[in-house]
């Protein structure tokens, strides 16, 4: 999915598991954040910057693991689980 469309669709409450009356977006160099009313959904975005390669699902999926372990030892409770959108 286009990182534009991807944008956009999670921009919508409905989509979300959890009941949320709003999504506030924001974004960084290598991430899409949404924040909901309960959670945050932080998304990696598909891009190599050389020094640093997200462009793979795959490597997405193992970057997203790493900032899990690496985030919990720091913020437990924040930090919750890797999960794939669908």
């Amino acid at each position: 999915m286009d990182i534009a469309v991807l944008r956009e669709v999670l921009q919508d409450p409905a989509v979300y598991p959890e009941p949320t009356t709003t999504v506030e977006a924001r974004e960084t160099h290598i991430s899409l954040v949404f924040l909901t009313d309960l959670y945050v959904y932080k998304i990696k975005k598909p891009i190599d910057l050389g020094f640093l390669d997200f462009s793979t699902l795959d490597q997405r999926r193992f970057y997203c693991e790493q900032e899990l372990t690496l985030n919990r030892r720091l913020s437990s409770g924040v930090y919750l689980e890797v999960v794939a959108l669908h």
